[in-house]
């Protein structure tokens, strides 16, 4: 019942994350179509593991389009904007880009995120877990810390 109070306003607030995403992707798509390239997807980290990263990232956008957006939109992701540039720099069709891009932040990630915290704030949920998580505490500290 609780879930059910915030969903519309989880869709409006994920719907607003989607629309923050399209400035990205159109600048990226208008440079694409000048024939320039976006920096961004040409530049090398120092670390290795962030170029990894992004190369995978790029490699399934261009593989599955549709679903890998709407996947890597579903949960929290502070490069969602390099997804929106790379769809742009590919020149995806903005429905597509846009479409899964709403449907992953506004009604799968944002909603997953209220049933989260409304399960856990609900009743005596945050106090049985504290009281778990200190029995598991108890028993792994040694007894000569006690």
């Amino acid at each position: 019942d609780r879930l059910l109070k915030v969903v519309p306003w989880c869709i409006i607030w994920g719907g607003g994350t989607a629309l923050g995403e399209i400035p990205p992707y159109l600048l990226s798509y208008a440079a694409a179509k000048e024939g320039k390239k976006t920096g961004e997807l040409e530049e090398v980290s120092s670390f290795d593991i962030l170029n990894r990263m992004k190369n995978w990232m790029l490699e399934k956008i261009q593989r599955y389009g549709f679903w890998a957006i709407l996947l890597l939109a579903a949960w929290p992701n502070a490069a969602f904007d390099l997804c929106g540039m790379a769809c742009g720099q590919f020149m995806m069709p903005f429905w597509t880009f846009f479409g899964a891009t709403f449907v992953g932040k506004a009604l799968i990630k944002v909603n997953g995120q209220a049933g989260f915290f409304v399960l856990l704030f609900s009743g005596d949920n945050i106090e049985d877990f504290i009281r778990r998580a200190g029995r598991v505490v108890i028993d792994v500290v040694p007894d000569s810390l006690e």
